[in-house]
């Protein structure tokens, strides 16, 4: 080997690391920003489901988890770890795969776009903290595994393939995520589209990308039939309940602008704040229209733009017809948009600051220092505030401020995961129970199948209205203000008879009263638990 053939060798070995060094450092953001015990808040829906789907004798005659699966593509490649390992284990399997995907993706891209080392770092932060703080409609990038992480890795390989001119290629990765999360792919596809049309004459012509379209189509059949399926052969008024369930009664923080717009904050702060991520997006767009490398890519912004544009109109006209809305509405069309217009800003506000250190490069450093300066305040005010409530992310979100107030957060979620150890512990597997209705991990703690909880609903329009009629005679208002002690004993009775419950847990926190059976848990010489376990009695009891 001659001096210049190993001068280029080790250049290369050079590169090789320092690309990889850069990737290990965008998973260490996405460790400090979303790194915390396991399940997060859709962690305990999606791997119970995947677990059961390979395993259908765990958590047997759970409602939710015997619905139809709608992310059959993520179940088959990804779910078979649980028959492996603990749900925890494949949590972080699934994380740390996730993360490091889209952190490669994420190096590819801004590589194809920006030849400087670390600005795929910094683009990465960037746009994890303005998903965080300034998204309008609740969707987020990095978090728990679940189908639309994997998706978004695809979304991120097709940007690469498309800065690169690589039409066809894009088309095939965004059918990739399809095949994921038909919703985040979908409307992928439907920005690649507008971008196409935003191209002018430069872009590739119709006939040539039909092929490559061809596939994207077959690849994300392989989520949208099954997606299809799941309201077919039900009655018109099946369908408009289950629409309507789904959009106005369960998901109207995602789905509606107009909920988003006057009901989650009354200074209309998240629409606010995106509305000023918008204008940061335009402004450095213009700033930066010249740079060729950037184009597509901010077309394909664009699109996803459009399309929440788009949704915001469909709400708007819908107002007064509600069957419409629902069946509309019930798509995501906020979703793309809260994901990519931070990335767009991040990479044209990178671009923009390349072209001023041209001309005023004392400026340009100044504010590149301040940049990573918020950033990395930012990222450290987040994980420093999350630390100091350690519990699961599932944990912080099902149970209500007002009572958490009553007794210190952490001893609920201890004597929560104590109690579900003892019920895996102690009860046949095959037992079936009436669960609390602040709590969504029932599943994931005692591997037992539950009657209904508020987090997992089905997907198929039949089972999602079978859910909201089990929903509200399972937690009535009674319930929702005194627990199960606050049903009317014969109501209770029946409700167990009905659903064929073996045992009721009953959350002391809001039941003063014991109920009048059997307590299996705790035994009867302890008090003061904050969870009791009480064994349904075979023939009914009187008040």
């Amino acid at each position: 080997m001659t001096l210049t053939e190993h001068s280029s060798t080790n250049h290369r070995l050079a590169n090789v690391a320092l690309a990889w060094g850069e990737v290990a450092m965008i998973v260490v953001v996405f460790f400090v920003y979303a790194g915390w015990p396991a399940p997060d808040v859709n962690e305990a829906h999606y791997l119970s489901k995947a677990k059961h789907y390979w395993d259908p004798s765990w958590c047997a005659g759970d409602f939710f988890l015997e619905s139809s699966d709608a992310h059959s593509v993520f179940y088959w490649s990804f779910g078979w770890l649980t028959l492996l390992f603990s749900l925890p284990t494949v949590a972080w399997i699934g994380r740390l795969v996730t993360w490091t995907l889209l952190a490669i993706g994420w190096y590819r891209l801004l590589r194809a776009i920006m030849p400087q080392r670390g600005a795929a770092l910094l683009s990465a932060a960037i746009s994890v903290c303005l998903i965080h703080r300034c998204h309008m409609a609740g969707e987020w990038l990095i978090g728990g595994v679940e189908a639309k992480g994997f998706a978004y890795v695809c979304v991120l390989f097709g940007l690469t393939t498309l800065v690169r001119q690589q039409w066809g290629l894009s088309w095939l990765w965004f059918g990739a995520a399809s095949a994921f999360h038909i919703l985040v792919g979908g409307w992928s596809l439907l920005a690649l589209g507008i971008a196409w049309l935003l191209t002018g004459q430069q872009r590739p012509p119709l006939r040539q990308m039909l092929p490559y379209m061809a596939g994207a189509l077959l690849l994300a059949s392989l989520s949208l039939v099954p997606a299809l399926l799941l309201s077919s052969g039900n009655d018109a008024y099946i369908t408009q309940s289950a629409n309507w369930i789904y959009v106005f009664h369960r998901l109207p923080h995602h789905l509606l602008f107009n909920h988003i717009l006057y009901k989650l904050d009354p200074q209309f702060w998240f629409v606010g704040r995106f509305a000023l991520v918008i204008a940061s997006w335009l402004l450095l767009w213009w700033t930066t229209r010249t740079d060729p490398k950037q184009s597509l890519l901010q077309r394909f912004v664009a699109g996803a733009a459009i399309l929440w544009l788009a949704g915001i109109v469909v709400d708007q006209a819908t107002l007064y017809h509600p069957h419409l809305a629902a069946a509309l509405l019930r798509y995501y069309w906020f979703r793309l948009a809260d994901v990519v217009i931070p990335l767009g800003v991040s990479i044209a506000g990178l671009i923009w600051l390349g072209s001023l250190y041209r001309l005023r490069p004392s400026v340009a450093a100044s504010l590149l220092c301040l940049t990573i300066l918020a950033v990395t305040t930012s990222l450290v005010f987040h994980h420093v505030t999350r630390a100091e409530d350690f519990r699961p992310a599932s944990e912080i979100q099902q149970r209500p401020l007002a009572l958490q107030d009553q007794v210190p957060p952490e001893d609920v979620f201890a004597s929560w995961v104590h109690t579900c150890d003892w019920i895996d512990a102690n009860t046949p597997a095959t037992s079936l129970f009436l669960t609390p209705r602040y709590q969504q991990t029932f599943s994931w703690y005692a591997n037992r199948p539950e009657v209904v909880n508020w987090k997992n609903v089905p997907q198929d329009a039949r089972s999602l209205v079978q859910w909201r009629a089990r929903f509200r005679q399972v937690y009535s208002h009674q319930a929702r203000r005194h627990g199960f002690a606050g049903i009317p004993l014969p109501e209770l009775q029946a409700i167990c008879q009905h659903y064929g419950v073996d045992y009721v847990v009953l959350d002391r926190t809001l039941s003063r009263e014991p109920l009048p059976w059997q307590r299996v848990y705790p035994p009867r010489l302890e008090s003061g638990a904050i969870f009791e376990v009480y064994c349904v009695p075979a023939t009914p009891t009187s008040d």
